[in-house]
């Protein structure tokens, strides 16, 4: 079950039990900073591990030079004691190695760094792993980092994701595409697909 991290650190929690196959209700633990209530058993579980993050960069999200940020989330995961690795985002879009590493590396958290359709992508893939998963929002959009209140700044994003809390959040299917993020129609889907 992944954790998502941000300012609300999106620390997602995706239960495998699902009442409707379309709609993932409650499904993802997002880490937001409101009133809701974290599922305490993942948490208990996540946290009587040593925390172990993998950050995955994407190399196009945006318009920020990633080197800097490499060595910022670096510098500051070390600075914290946690024990980490940095990959570069698939430019297929395959995360499908990411289940078999996080429970063979017991990887406590993903971070992405990158927009919506990498979030969305890693999300979708990890759904049903027990994991933290992060966000750096570094997209043209960033409207689920937005949504949950992610800072912006690198810097201030990191400190969510160092001492986050979960909580749930819905994810979906629209024409059997998964979907953890906004969704639109008309106008707003062309604006969308436009900037894609």
């Amino acid at each position: 079950m992944p954790s998502l991290f941000g300012s609300g650190c999106l620390t997602g929690f995706i239960r495998s039990q699902l009442k409707r196959p379309d709609l993932l209700r409650g499904n993802l633990q997002i880490i937001f900073g409101l009133q809701t209530q974290p599922d305490i058993r993942v948490l208990t579980e996540l946290a009587m591990m040593s925390r172990k993050i993998v950050y995955l960069i994407n190399p196009i999200s945006g318009t920020k030079k990633k080197e800097r940020i490499r060595e910022l989330i670096s510098r500051k995961t070390l600075e914290k004691g946690i024990d980490f690795e940095i990959l570069s985002t698939s430019a297929s879009g395959d995360y499908d190695f990411l289940k078999k590493k996080v429970r063979e590396e017991k990887i406590t958290d993903v971070v992405i760094c990158g927009g919506d359709g990498t979030v969305n992508g890693v999300v979708k893939v990890l759904q049903k792993t027990a994991v933290n998963i992060g966000i750096i929002p570094l997209g043209s959009g960033n409207g689920l980092a937005f949504a949950a209140r992610i800072p912006k700044q690198t810097v201030r994003a990191l400190e969510v994701i160092f001492r986050g809390k979960s909580y749930p959040t819905d994810a979906f299917y629209i024409n059997e595409h998964f979907s953890c993020m906004l969704c639109g129609i008309g106008f707003d889907a062309l604006v969308a697909h436009a900037f894609a």
